[in-house]
């Protein structure tokens, strides 16, 4: 078994919040809590700000702004924090945007924090002795990592909020592992469109990036019921290039019946692969890990069916890094 897959396996490891080490926290201690957090990081960095936003009730945290861009975003926080999350540590947006924080003279700078593996962000936290939740890659891609960033973000915002006890993934099962492989080969040649509820916007994007990235697949991503108002009409022609897949919870399916009964026609008449991933657990997080794992795991498949490897990302590599004039 490959590393790649043994990760994408052995996910519910990366929830240990002592592999996770703090340095310079003593510049939050005793500090006012906050009353927003600002989650700055791009690629999977960022999808961990997105899930930590989606869950920040359950965490019982204050309004969470996840910002995937360079710069910082604006916000009327009279007392935010600032994370900057890069699991190579050698993001160009996370280091230059850390870089304007410092620079900056805003009346609400709050404080900040570094959340990195490694590379130049995490050198640059040590240097200017800025806390720094850091933790060993383990070989782990970016996008393998959701869990370890996750943690590390959840371990420095401990420092100010009382979070929940640790959720832990459950092992993946071998019925688990049957979902994902008949849900690759159902995939395999087609674009796969991911069809979310707001809810569950972060999902569909995670699902859209592990396709792109990992099965080197186009993949869109689109919410309900907006889609009913726009992107249906491609369904007149060219039907049998797609393959729909649904993320919502029961809420949403019944605010949406009609609409949903009608198009589930349309599909069937048009022969359009479509699949149901009802949002459905104990709890919201155990809904979000249980989607992350099965978008890795098919991407992993449908990569393997098509002989490519998963881990290839020139294109990426050719575009990502830290600049410096």
């Amino acid at each position: 078994m490959n590393d790649y897959l043994q990760h994408i396996l052995n996910f519910q490891t990366q929830f240990d919040r002592n592999a996770v080490k703090i340095e310079n926290g003593e510049k939050l201690t005793g500090k006012e809590k906050p009353d927003g957090i600002i989650i700055c990081g791009m690629g999977a960095s960022g999808n961990a700000g997105k899930i930590i936003h989606d869950l920040h009730r359950e965490l019982n945290l204050p309004q969470v702004i996840p910002w995937n861009d360079y710069g910082l975003p604006e916000n009327n926080f009279k007392n935010p924090f600032y994370i900057f999350a890069s699991f190579s540590g050698n993001t160009e947006e996370e280091y230059l945007s850390i870089e304007e924080y410092l620079k900056g003279k805003m009346e609400n700078k709050g404080l900040c924090a570094v959340v990195s593996s490694g590379g130049k962000l995490k050198e640059f936290a040590e240097k200017n002795k800025l806390p720094l939740a850091s933790f060993e890659g383990n070989g782990l891609m970016p996008r393998e990592s959701l869990g370890v960033l996750y943690t590390a973000i959840l371990k420095i915002l401990s420092m100010f909020f009382e979070l929940p006890k640790q959720f832990i993934p459950s092992p993946v099962s071998e019925n688990f592992k049957k979902t994902a492989d008949n849900l690759a080969t159902s995939l395999q040649g087609k674009i796969p469109l991911i069809y979310t509820d707001r809810k569950n916007v972060a999902l569909g994007h995670i699902w859209k990036t592990n396709l792109n990235e990992t099965a080197k697949m186009l993949a869109l991503t689109n919410i309900l019921p907006e889609i009913f108002h726009n992107e249906v009409q491609v369904f007149e022609k060219s039907a049998d290039k797609y393959a729909v897949i649904w993320i919502y919870d029961e809420e949403t399916a019944r605010r949406n019946q009609k609409k949903l009964s009608e198009i589930h026609k349309i599909f069937d008449e048009k022969r359009i692969v479509t699949f149901a991933l009802p949002v459905t657990a104990s709890n919201r997080e155990e809904q979000i890990w249980h989607s992350v794992v099965l978008a890795n795991l098919v991407s992993y498949n449908l990569a393997t069916l098509q002989g490519l490897d998963p881990t290839e990302i020139s294109v990426i590599d050719m575009l990502k890094g830290v600049h410096r004039n």
